[in-house]
């Protein structure tokens, strides 16, 4: 099996985003520039498309802002992701900075489901 590595096109958060969704459990698959995101991941059953960016670079290209526009209006949701904090509640988790080892619990949403 090929492993992809990480290049200069991808951002430099990338890799510490990817490592803490693996080690949540959730399957990580690194995608190409073409596909317009960086990560499908798939967790408790569920799909979520995510955009890595740094912090204070939350440009999206024009490719990323059509593939964005064309999965919302298919119904899913894009999300763009600038820290682990981000890409735990994209996938709907709280991430607790305030401890030391950031544990993780599912949202609470407003009817109690997650």
């Amino acid at each position: 099996m090929t492993r992809l590595r990480y290049d200069q096109k991808r951002d430099a958060n990338e890799p510490e985003i990817v490592e803490f969704l693996r080690a949540v459990g959730a399957g990580v698959f690194l995608m190409d520039a073409k596909d317009g995101w960086d990560l499908t991941v798939m967790y408790n059953g569920r799909l979520h498309i995510l955009e890595v960016k740094e912090a204070g670079r939350y440009r999206l290209t024009k490719h990323e802002r059509e593939v964005c526009r064309r999965m919302e209006e298919a119904g899913g949701t894009y999300h763009v992701v600038q820290s682990i904090k981000d890409a735990a509640e994209a996938i709907g988790l709280e991430f607790d900075d305030g401890h030391q080892d950031a544990p993780v619990r599912p949202l609470e949403t407003t009817n109690g489901t997650q």
